[in-house]
């Protein structure tokens, strides 16, 4: 049987714990974590980089290549949390150089 390398803490020990630190106001070294006050939780990120939600059946839209790994990543994301299906294609840019990968809305 392997011992862990997390402390086990009972209910008593815990209390005493909770107690001498409120009597004390020492902090007493436990863990291997420093316990941060006062920080700031950044904004959530964009959740919809991709107008994948807004487009019709038929309706498409382009991104550059290299931003096809994010954009397959939304793609999965949308179809697992919903019934909506996508295409995607590389398709190289006439006029503007490079490939493209274009997404459509196939069903609903």
């Amino acid at each position: 049987m392997r011992k862990s390398t997390i402390p086990r803490y009972d209910t008593d020990h815990v209390r005493s714990l909770l107690e001498s630190e409120k009597t004390t106001k020492t902090t007493t070294n436990l863990t291997q974590y420093k316990i941060d006050r006062n920080i700031v939780m950044p904004k959530p990120r964009k959740t919809h980089l991709y107008p994948l939600l807004h487009l019709e059946v038929g309706d498409s839209f382009a991104v550059p290549v290299s931003d096809s790994k994010s954009l397959r990543a939304a793609i999965h994301r949308v179809q697992v949390r919903s019934k909506l299906k996508f295409a995607t294609r590389t398709m190289t840019a006439r006029g503007r150089g490079g490939k493209q990968l274009r997404v459509w809305r196939v069903t609903s």
